[in-house]
């Protein structure tokens, strides 16, 4: 048996793509022609070699970059290793030209790796001792407010090897804006390239941008109080006449679900679980918004809020969202408090329609042309190039 296991992973590269991903969580990738070298690439091995239609890439952003950016090294003449960027087991046995990666891990594989390569480090975040300490303060919050304890879910790890992450890598691409970058230690600001996030297809983009129902929606992924979910149903529930709409993973934080339970539970406010922006459920829900509210705590550029702008719906988004807005529409959270919240919920009701519409209008351009696939490959590839040998 040991012997066909070392056969099998001495020829894993000649095997199918879904093999190779299955049992050795790795996937090589070569290009036309002979090699120039070899990379490794620590990102999300489940869409290395997917063609661009494929319908992994219609929803978040993530598997679509990833495969672009192998894409990128396999164009310009590179064998391409794709492991997941979580995969602590990986161990490098090939010399490599080049390693790219989106996390901490990183810091183990260049460790490990033979040689000298180039070291590229993809942040999606902001700095992960921000990020981290955000969500703790939020949470603490809540505390004090509620008198309920809840477990961080959006917690990243390296915080204490951040900074040697930064100054081993030869290079680093931040999605993110001049907020973004601000949260990372002075002294590698200036090392560090900012791009911006791709976004994904939209099956639907408003052309009615405000519905008599003038209802809100929160939408985002998993992490309840980091991306404040918490100060908006209890806004809502101050205000019966409001209506909100979640969508998102909520449901599988039952400590929040059990802290929230009565609001949850209030007839103006709708849980609708996890939806696929394409689903006919999520377009009924934002055919009836005008506005969607994102008070999170840290984020790169939020995929979500970039693409509910482009959907057609006012941004009412916290400075760490990571969004640029154009000046004099849509609203910022400087401090994402209740009242705060509440405040710019109110904005949105008593404002004239044809004002509203422009602002959406406005804001809907910004993220169109902003955050698109086509201007993240631009960036990407001009990076890459850059620190190649």
């Amino acid at each position: 048996m040991i012997g066909i296991k070392k056969f099998f992973r001495k020829y894993r590269q000649h095997l199918p793509l879904f093999v190779q991903r299955k049992y050795f969580k790795c996937v090589t990738l070569k290009p036309n022609g002979v090699p120039k070298g070899r990379v490794l690439v620590s990102y999300a091995v489940t869409s290395a070699g997917l063609s661009d239609n494929n319908k992994l890439f219609n929803y978040h952003t993530g598997p679509w970059e990833s495969n672009k950016i192998t894409s990128i090294f396999l164009e310009l003449g590179y064998v391409v290793d794709v492991i997941h960027y979580n995969n602590k087991k990986f161990t490098p046995t090939e010399k490599y030209d080049v390693i790219f990666g989106v996390t901490g891990n990183l810091l183990r594989l260049v460790e490990e790796t033979p040689g000298n390569p180039v070291v590229l480090f993809h942040p999606r975040t902001s700095s992960i001792k921000y990020n981290n300490k955000g969500e703790v303060n939020r949470i603490e919050n809540l505390k004090k407010r509620r008198g309920v304890s809840y477990k961080p879910k959006r917690q990243e790890p390296y915080e204490d090897r951040e900074e040697e992450i930064l100054k081993v890598s030869d290079g680093v691409i931040l999605i993110g804006n001049e907020r973004t970058l601000s949260t990372y230690t002075k002294e590698f600001q200036s090392k560090i390239i900012r791009i911006p996030v791709s976004t994904s297809p939209l099956k639907y983009v408003k052309n009615k941008f405000v519905p008599k129902e003038r209802e809100f929606m929160w939408h985002f992924g998993r992490g309840a109080v980091h991306k404040g979910l918490d100060l908006v149903l209890e806004v809502f529930a101050k205000h019966p006449e409001w209506k909100l709409n979640i969508t998102g993973f909520i449901d599988r934080e039952p400590d929040f679900m059990a802290i929230y339970k009565d609001e949850l539970a209030l007839p103006n406010i709708h849980f609708h679980g996890h939806l696929d922006p394409s689903s006919d459920c999520f377009i009924d829900i934002a055919k009836r918004s005008v506005a969607f509210i994102a008070p999170s705590v840290s984020e790169s550029i939020s995929v979500a809020c970039a693409n509910m702008m482009k959907l057609g719906l006012f941004p009412i988004v916290s400075r760490d969202t990571g969004i640029d807005l154009p000046h004099g529409a849509g609203i910022y959270l400087e401090d994402c408090s209740i009242y705060e919240i509440e405040e710019a919920v109110a904005s949105v009701f008593v404002m004239d329609k044809s004002e509203l519409e422009d602002q959406i209008r406005r804001t809907q351009k910004v993220a169109t042309n902003s955050y698109t696939r086509e201007l993240f490959e631009e960036v990407m590839k001009d990076f890459i190039v850059k620190h190649l040998k």
